[in-house]
């Protein structure tokens, strides 16, 4: 399935495997140290991961290609497809790749996956060997689908190193689009290539916090009339009281969304033209409060149609963007939101409701526990933050949130310093 030539990010896995380093080329010395690999396991010894090789590392039923792949398996999946056959998997065959998902009733997400694979009788043959090249490396990274097998995570929005994020060697992590939340200190897509690569090799996902249910008066899209009530715009609500520089927004006004998206001024444009790999949204949480002040009609839906307009408009510009919300997750007895969604954050799951360090209650446990297990039972990872700083409590919650199967993450409150991954 995958041979010298080949160029990818599961060559990743082939290769760390047989104990190489890993940089996703097939190349001479690969195929030499999987000839090796093969010999000594009894396996024909071609220099080529075909099924059985495969099928010995426990890699077959992982296997994929994606968007900025060069591979001899991507063009005997583009021959299924009856498209034009060159081995390169760029955006073309991500389309294609989309329609035959959706026709067949697979997840929509542009990667051609163990499941896609097998749907299109691929899983398990060689395909055609490519005529063309190795390739560049892509930096592009098809979040969708990776967003569902995230195993460790991080996350930090102020005072970032971007050495720091570039020397974390984990699936994902969660920054602020910018150093300190300027926009002329934003990241750009060469910042974003090196931030994605994992000193272990392979790729982490980047992904960019924007909330949604409140407006900082510390991003570039605040103006300065809006501080006083006369000029204030009818969006704008109250500020919140425990996090300054913080205010309501009625999140469902076409006002307030379209400082979110529509525009190459507007903050998710500006997300995913930079090359981030999706949104961690925040405030998500918003609905209660209008619940609670009997305004907005149907608080709850009006949240869920603004975080489908977010991931419609965002996957038609960037198929696979992932779409992380944090916390509200009573959102996820709705089946369609579960549906938007590539992953869910949760703070205080365990600690936190009446304080730092401050046991929760037994009730309010169960509860979100019971909200979460609907992510879970749909494939989706729940990421769960801790603001903890005693050893002892770590390793108790990391036991538990283990058992809840949730991925943990400890880290300070403020969020300006990388915790315990």
């Amino acid at each position: 399935m995958f041979q010298r030539g080949d160029v990818a990010e599961f060559i990743y896995r082939i290769q760390k495997a047989i104990g190489v380093k890993p940089d996703g080329d097939f190349d001479a010395g690969t195929e030499a140290a999987l000839k090796r690999w093969q010999a000594a396991r009894g396996l024909a010894a071609d220099g080529i991961a075909g099924p059985a090789t495969l099928s010995a590392m426990g890699l077959l039923d992982e296997c994929w290609v994606e968007n900025g792949d060069k591979a001899a398996l991507v063009r005997g999946l583009q021959e299924r497809l009856k498209i034009r056959a060159d081995g390169r998997f760029g955006d073309q065959t991500e389309s294609a790749i989309e329609r035959f998902q959706k026709q067949n009733g697979l997840e929509i997400d542009g990667v051609a996956g163990p499941k896609t694979l097998a749907a299109l009788g691929l899983l398990g043959q060689a395909g055609t060997p490519s005529a063309a090249g190795p390739g560049p490396r892509s930096t592009s990274v098809s979040s969708g689908a990776a967003a569902r097998q995230i195993r460790s995570w991080a996350y930090q929005l102020s005072d970032i190193d971007p050495k720091v994020i570039a020397g974390l060697d984990v699936d994902l992590v969660v920054i602020d689009y910018s150093r300190d939340g300027e926009d002329a200190t934003a990241f750009r897509q060469a910042d974003l290539a090196r931030l994605k690569q994992r000193p272990s090799g392979g790729r982490k996902l980047v992904i960019a916090y924007m909330s949604i249910g409140e407006a900082e008066d510390y991003r570039y899209y605040w103006r300065r009339e809006w501080n006083k009530a006369a000029t204030r715009p009818a969006w704008l609500d109250e500020l919140n009281p425990d996090w300054d520089g913080n205010y309501k927004v009625r999140y469902w006004d076409p006002a307030w969304q379209s400082v979110i998206l529509g525009s190459e001024v507007a903050y998710l444009d500006k997300i995913i033209a930079a090359g981030f790999d999706g949104v961690y949204l925040d405030i998500i949480d918003a609905f209660e409060y209008w619940e609670e002040k009997g305004e907005g009609g149907n608080a709850r839906g009006a949240m869920i149609a603004f975080v489908g307009r977010i991931a419609s408009y965002a996957r038609a510009r960037r198929p696979g963007f992932s779409i992380i919300p944090q916390n509200g997750e009573a959102l996820l007895e709705d089946a369609g939101y579960r549906k938007l969604i590539s992953a869910i954050g949760k703070e205080d799951i365990f600690y936190g409701a009446d304080g730092d360090g401050q046991p929760n209650k037994a009730g309010e446990i169960s509860q979100c526990l019971a909200h979460l297990e609907r992510a879970r039972a749909a494939g989706i990872p729940v990421l769960a933050i801790e603001y903890l700083d005693d050893p002892r409590q770590q390793a108790e919650a990391e036991s538990r949130l283990s058992k809840a199967g949730c991925v943990a993450y400890f880290g300070p409150r403020d969020l300006d310093a990388i915790g315990t991954i």
